[in-house]
């Protein structure tokens, strides 16, 4: 059985990737059986809502192109725990085809969304699950905002606000899920998050703030990560940036600066 705490974590991605099924979803190839569990994909879309992880969409790349793309939607309830060869993902009605999303989830734990950069080139588009009805919305497909989403700086729910922000190139962006309108609460300095590309990203409860943590700096190098570990905090009701320099790789080790 798998314990409480950050290793339970760590099985889940392994499940995750290791039980897989001997047929793909309807958008892909025929379905052979019926799919009782996530078949192992890249790049798939996931997001804690309530006690349950919930992966969506992803795609298996051979040479940095798509062979086939999955639609295929499951939840895995992470408050109990099951054995590691037979974790027990609940399927769920399937959504979008996609290569490549992100997902984030509403405070009342009711809604999904699911975001997707470059559909079509240049913009991005928003398609919502409601997990009471069980149904997915059409996309919405949004133009207006071009900065959005173009360094891959993920998205995160505030949950004091429900408001969804993403990080532009030149300006932070706030999504109202209630009322799908878009805000600008101010510019983002040219230097703030260079390093930030393909970040990990999340919401700080005690600080009520939202951190950046790791990720490229295209200055250093387009291909590798930068050598230093560095937390880039905003405060959505400041509407405040700070940066934290944490820690530096030295060959093998991780120092303290």
């Amino acid at each position: 059985m798998v314990a409480n705490g950050n290793r339970r974590v760590v099985l889940v991605v392994t499940a995750a990737l290791l039980i897989s099924c001997c047929s793909f979803t309807p958008s892909t190839i025929p379905v052979v059986m019926a799919q009782v569990a996530p078949i192992p994909v890249q790049n798939f879309a996931w997001v804690r809502s309530g006690p349950n992880l919930v992966i969506e969409g992803g795609a298996v790349f051979l040479n940095n192109v798509a062979q086939l793309t999955s639609s295929q939607t499951f939840a895995l309830d992470l408050s109990v725990s099951w054995p590691v060869t037979a974790a027990p993902w609940h399927a769920m009605t399937n959504g979008t085809a996609y290569a490549v999303s992100y997902g984030v989830c509403s405070p009342n734990n009711q809604t999904i969304l699911l975001i997707q950069p470059g559909a079509p080139a240049g913009s991005l588009s928003i398609t919502t699950y409601n997990i009471v009805a069980k149904t997915w919305s059409n996309p919405l497909y949004v133009t207006s905002i071009s900065d959005i989403l173009q360094y891959g700086h993920k998205p995160v729910t505030d949950p004091t606000s429900g408001l969804v922000y993403i990080a532009g190139t030149n300006n932070m962006n706030a999504f109202n899920i209630a009322t799908q309108a878009w805000t600008m609460p101010g510019a983002i300095n040219a230097t703030m998050l260079t390093a930030r590309p393909d970040a990990a990203a999340v919401y700080n409860p005690t600080r009520k703030t939202i951190m950046y943590v790791g990720g490229y700096d295209y200055a250093v190098s387009t291909i590798h990560f930068d050598p230093v570990v560095v937390v880039t905090e905003y405060a959505p009701e400041s509407n405040k940036w700070s940066v934290m320099v944490s820690y530096f790789f030295s060959g093998s080790r991780l120092n303290s600066l």
